[in-house]
């Protein structure tokens, strides 16, 4: 894994860098921002924090996500000359 910087974590996470540097401030890692490296047990604290978020959400928008066919727009019809 390795050090990791806090813009690529938040990348890979899909979540803002403002986010991780809240958590990491909570939590008593003072003075981070988007461009510092991580060590690693750091980043794996914040991984385990933010997938378990994350994969809740994902899982709460899922149902929402389908497209019901009678609320669609229809194409418009074009008759021609």
């Amino acid at each position: 894994m390795g050090k990791m910087r806090v813009y690529e974590l938040a990348k890979e996470l899909n979540i803002q860098n403002k986010d991780i540097i809240a958590y990491l401030e909570e939590n008593g890692v003072k003075g981070k921002v988007p461009a510092n490296t991580l060590e690693e047990d750091i980043v794996a604290k914040v991984k385990q924090k933010f997938a378990a978020g994350a994969s809740k959400a994902v899982e709460a928008k899922a149902p929402s996500a389908k497209v019901d066919e009678a609320k669609a727009p229809a194409a418009e019809k074009t008759t021609e000359p």
